[in-house]
């Protein structure tokens, strides 16, 4: 009866090790973002339109710093829709007037390695004083494998796109997906 009782023991033991390393595995391979050179900020860098019934604002030199921590989160913790200076060509006063509401802006798990919609900025907010609107909402877009940030949808009464060839990052960003 001791050798059975001991016996069973063992693979109750040896049974709950194996569900506990089973659930050890799948929490250190869960969905996060990854940074070359390990965490810090990266700048994602690019063009993006937006418009509101109608009317257009292109911006082509748009800076998103996203950080990237040590366990894998993300989140937009500074955007600047005018990196010219005023009176250097190409300069924009309509996208420098643009201001950037209730950052940090946190950017969900990815859905996929680099899949269409594989990324969501949450709780985005912009006020864009020359079409005379502000525009809350989530950005849902697609992040390859090479860092690239593409996007396209509607962010309350604005509608949002990056414009080929979108916002690169550097350092490069990448979704991990298990």
């Amino acid at each position: 009866m001791e050798i059975e009782a001991m016996s069973t023991f063992k693979q109750v033991l040896v049974g709950t090790l194996a569900v506990a390393s089973m659930l050890a595995a799948s929490t250190s391979f869960a969905a996060s973002y990854s940074r070359v050179g390990g965490a810090g900020s990266s700048n994602f860098t690019g063009k993006t339109n937006a418009t509101v019934l109608g009317n257009s604002l292109p911006c082509d030199s748009v800076k998103l710093t996203v950080n990237v921590t040590a366990s894998g989160t993300a989140s937009v913790t500074a955007a600047d829709f005018e990196t010219r200076a005023p009176g250097t060509l190409g300069y924009s006063a309509a996208c420098d007037a643009i201001t950037s509401n209730g950052l940090p802006w946190t950017i969900s798990p990815p859905t996929s390695d680099a899949g269409p919609g594989n990324v969501k900025v949450n709780s985005v907010s912009v006020t864009i004083p020359a079409l005379g609107a502000t525009c809350p909402g989530n950005v849902t877009g697609t992040l390859n494998n090479s860092g690239v940030f593409s996007f396209s949808g509607a962010l309350g009464l604005c509608t949002v796109n990056s414009v080929s060839p979108h916002l690169s990052s550097s350092p490069v960003v990448d979704a991990i997906f298990p």
